[in-house]
């Protein structure tokens, strides 16, 4: 930390304790004027693993920042519709309030025998999901892959983090990639082809590919950019099919009892794993395999991966099939009312950050229901 940052820390910690003069309040709030998200990202986090004890979970510690600066975002868009006067003024009183007894609508509970709550007017909130998984090696070893990184590299018979940090691990002839629900991560392939797993989704692939083709198995949903190589024609196994493509960038669901698979741009044959059914797709259409038959339609392609860019997009989507989605996400269970009636459908573009609340809030509008989040529970009224 050079000198600047080490006299802003000093600042933010004298604030917090409630010892900040004026003059010191107001560089202070100069500083956040020209900092971005990351400073305050960094500020957050520091100043809670050093008041925090040790002993709690780095996990509750995350949860925190998280939240914060959900709730930050939050509070930024409402101030740009109405108060776009010295919005960053405003941001940096807000996110030191963050920190100050009773001053915001969540409550963080630091004691070691006690988990962190987040309340809303649906009761309990749940914090989104994010980039979680573990990596499982054919000769047994299993790592949990680093939550803070964007993505993980395998090349020249190494492992490593997008910012070049290797991981420690003996040599295997596979490994595989899984994601919980309310996970998500992004991969490089050793052939440079890239992949990004949705929640409860899996990933398995060879450290070398063959030398006359590549093959992987996925499972869940899977988005794939695959490096062009006429030479080595690139295969995907599922449950129930098998894909083949030499370069080209689709997406493959297969979470429920039909297989989905969209194709952003190229051209792939596929075929159900009897090769029963085959067909050939190409930019913009997509296939589903559903009760052994293959059907075949054109699409907005765009939607069916805009998950990878954090947006859940539907359009003309049920509540219940918004449900199924936020259920993976959010790695909760709606219960619906033996009454409720699953007639009204509607466009929905979601953010995947946000809390579980704040997405409840406009389904509670769109369709006309309440909701009860109780635990891992949430009850539709």
């Amino acid at each position: 930390m050079n000198r600047q940052n080490q006299d802003i820390d000093k600042l933010f910690k004298k604030y917090l304790k409630g010892t900040c003069k004026a003059s010191e309040l107001d560089e202070l709030l100069d500083h956040f004027k020209i900092s971005d998200k990351r400073q305050l990202s960094i500020y957050i986090r520091n100043q809670l693993e050093s008041t925090v004890s040790a002993q709690i979970d780095q996990n509750k510690v995350s949860s925190i920042t998280a939240s914060a600066h959900i709730n930050l975002m939050r509070e930024i868009k409402t101030n740009q519709v109405y108060r776009p006067v010295k919005l960053w003024r405003w941001v940096a009183v807000a996110v030191m309030a963050l920190f100050a007894i009773g001053t915001t609508i969540y409550k963080y509970n630091l004691s070691l025998n006690e988990d962190i709550v987040l309340t809303s007017q649906f009761g309990n909130d749940v914090l989104p999901g994010g980039n979680r998984a573990h990596i499982t090696f054919s000769n047994g070893e299993k790592l949990n892959l680093d939550t803070t990184q964007t993505g993980l590299i395998y090349k020249n018979g190494k492992y490593s983090y997008a910012n070049g940090e290797e991981l420690k691990v003996s040599r295997a002839d596979y490994a595989t990639v899984s994601t919980p629900a309310g996970g998500m991560y992004q991969l490089t392939l050793p052939d440079g082809s890239k992949a990004w797993l949705n929640s409860l989704s899996s990933i398995k692939y060879p450290s070398i590919f063959a030398a006359d083709k590549r093959s992987i198995e996925v499972s869940g949903e899977v988005y794939l950019e695959i490096a062009a190589d006429k030479s080595k024609p690139f295969v995907v196994h599922t449950r129930k099919q098998r894909i083949e493509v030499l370069g080209t960038a689709f997406n493959i669901r297969e979470y429920e009892r039909r297989t989905v698979t969209t194709l952003t741009h190229g051209k792939i044959k596929l075929a159900d794993v009897d090769n029963q059914h085959s067909l050939v797709l190409t930019t913009g259409e997509q296939a589903i395999l559903s009760g052994g038959e293959v059907s075949k339609t054109t699409v907005e392609a765009s939607d069916y991966a805009a998950w990878k860019d954090g947006i859940i997009l539907q359009r003309n989507a049920s509540l219940v099939e918004t449900c199924i989605e936020l259920e993976r996400w959010y790695d909760v269970k709606f219960k619906f009312a033996a009454n409720y009636n699953n007639y009204g459908r509607a466009f929905h573009s979601i953010n995947r950050n946000e809390m579980l609340s704040s997405v409840l809030l406009a389904l509670k509008h769109t369709y006309k229901v309440n909701f009860e989040i109780k635990g891992k529970e949430v009850l539709v009224k």
